[in-house]
This record gives structure tokens, C-alpha cells and sequence, in this order.
């Protein structure tokens, strides 16, 4: 859509969909219309998975033979951590319960399940035929679209779904948008919302930096190395580590203690191993 001699015109429309569309759906009081982009990004996912299918079909491809199991690289182990982003809504479970009807312990577990085994399903078959539709071509670039543009971007259905991801992401950004400011709120006004005006005052925040962010990286799979080994482990294993011992110590539990010791040690692992991974990955190249 844009060439290399429009980036100017690529940052303003940048800038222009942050702040028109992106700011006003993050700076909402409550989750009442986001969950629509819930539904929005699992179409999306689900029409890739179709698509990834019927390419796999159609064998209008010619596969490399699978690649054979070797020592993994640094670079190929900055991918790990990039797994926790897939599962990373911790900071939205509050949000999610407090907009529940009826709400309850066993409702909101049925939640989560049935959301991590949607989420889980589509991720997998999606891997499965990606891999075994391009094998060795994944390697050189792990960006299953990316791949399918330059080995196949002249059919309508692959151009499609750039257009579909583009717009799943921009229907979901909301959503973390919305979880981080109300973390934010949470540390000043405890029991009570947030004045309007701080609540949009820290939305603005919250975008002005992930925009610059957006703005002068080329890679975003650098910097999602570094997140997801930092906030990710964090968020996903050590954080409720953390909370699963303080209520071990008061109620204990053996296979609650066992748990959080386990869960601690994991996201120890993965933020060590996944930020060293990258820095030697950023230096090196592989």
C-alpha cells in the first residue's frame, strides 16, 4: 500500500488510526463493545486457518523436506518466550469477571477453559499446516504470511488475509490498551473509578509510547523478545506464583505449594534463557 518513498504518509496514517480509532476504544470505562474485537481477531484467525488449509489442498506448492533436528540456535530460542504472548491475559481476568453476568468462581473457569482450548486449537492446526506447507522456508522467516506473500501473494484468498490481520490488529490493541490503564487506575484509585480526565490523561500515555515504539522499530520480533522474556514470564508464570504462595500460606495445600515453587522456577527459566537468548541473537544474527 505504501512504498518506500511514502513513509511519511505510512506515519500519519499510523498516528491518524492510533488516536481516532485505537485511543477513544482504550479509554472506555468499561469492556461493554470491546468484546466485539474478541470476536473480530478469532474470525480473522479462523479464516487463516482455512486459508492455511486450502493452500495446503490445492498442492499448489512444491514442500521442502522437513528440516532435521539440530541444536537450537540463540535466535531459534527467542521464540520460546514469544509463546507466552499467545496466553498472556492475566491483566484483563478482573476486567473480564467484573463484566461477567452472574458472576462466579465456576462460571469464569469455564471461561478461561473454553477460551485457552479455542485459542490452543487454532494456534496448533495452524502451525501444523504452515510448517508442513513451506518446512524449511519457515526457518529463513517464521511470519507464516510474510511467507505466503512472496510464495504465493498473486491469489485474492492470501492477499485477503493481510488486509484481515491488519485489521485484527488494529481491533484487538484495544484490549491490552485497556488492561494496562486499568492497572494503572488500580494503583491510585483502589475501590472507586478513575476522574475522567486522569483516565483518558493515562490512555494518551499508554499510546504516545507504544506509537513512538511503533514508529522507529523495524523488527517487532526484536522487541517482543525482550517484553515477552521480561512482562511475559512475569505475567505468566511468576506473578501467579507469587499470589498461589500467599494463599498457600494461608490456607496450604500441598499441590498448591508444589505449584507455585514450579510455576516460579519456570518463569525464572524462560526470563533468563530468553533475554540472554536475544541479546546474543541481536549481536550475533543466529
Amino acid at each position: 500500500m505504501f512504498s518506500i518513498h511514502l513513509q511519511f504518509q505510512l506515519q500519519l496514517t499510523f498516528w491518524a488510526f492510533m488516536l481516532i480509532l485505537i485511543y477513544p476504544l482504550a479509554s472506555m470505562k468499561k469492556l461493554d463493545f470491546l468484546h466485539w474485537t474478541s470476536y473480530i481477531t478469532i474470525m480473522v484467525v479462523v479464516y487463516i486457518l482455512i486459508m492455511t488449509i486450502v493452500y495446503f489442498a490445492s498442492g499448489e506448492f512444491h514442500p521442502l523436506p522437513p528440516v532435521a533436528f539440530r541444536v537450537p540456535s540463540a535466535k531459534s530460542m527467542t521464540t520460546f518466550p514469544l509463546f507466552q504472548n499467545a496466553y498472556c491475559c492475566h491483566y484483563q481476568i478482573a476486567n473480564i469477571y467484573r463484566d461477567l453476568k452472574q458472576k462466579s468462581e465456576g462460571k469464569m473457569r469455564k471461561v478461561i477453559a473454553l477460551t485457552t482450548t479455542i485459542v490452543f486449537t487454532l494456534y496448533v492446526l495452524v502451525a501444523l499446516f504452515g510448517y508442513f506447507t513451506f518446512t524449511q522456508q519457515l526457518e529463513l522467516n517464521s511470519n507464516l504470511l510474510n511467507v505466503f506473500n512472496k510464495l504465493a501473494g498473486n491469489l485474492w484468498y492470501i492477499q485477503a488475509s493481510n488486509y484481515l490481520m491488519l485489521v485484527a490488529m488494529i481491533a484487538h490493541y484495544p484490549l491490552p490498551c485497556f488492561g494496562l490503564r486499568r492497572t494503572v487506575e488500580a494503583l491510585f484509585w483502589k475501590d472507586v473509578d478513575a476522574p475522567t480526565l486522569w483516565r483518558f490523561a493515562i490512555c494518551l500515555i499508554i499510546i504516545a509510547v507504544t506509537g513512538i515504539i511503533g514508529s522507529f522499530v523495524d523488527n517487532i520480533s526484536d522487541v517482543l523478545g525482550y517484553t515477552s522474556s521480561l512482562a511475559g514470564s512475569c505475567v505468566v508464570f511468576i506473578f501467579p506464583s507469587i499470589f498461589s504462595f500467599m494463599v498457600w500460606k494461608r490456607k496450604g495445600g500441598k499441590l498448591r505449594l508444589a505449584g507455585s515453587i514450579v510455576g516460579g522456577f519456570v518463569g525464572l527459566f524462560v526470563m533468563i534463557t530468553g533475554l540472554v537468548c536475544s541479546i546474543i541473537a541481536g549481536t550475533t544474527g543466529h
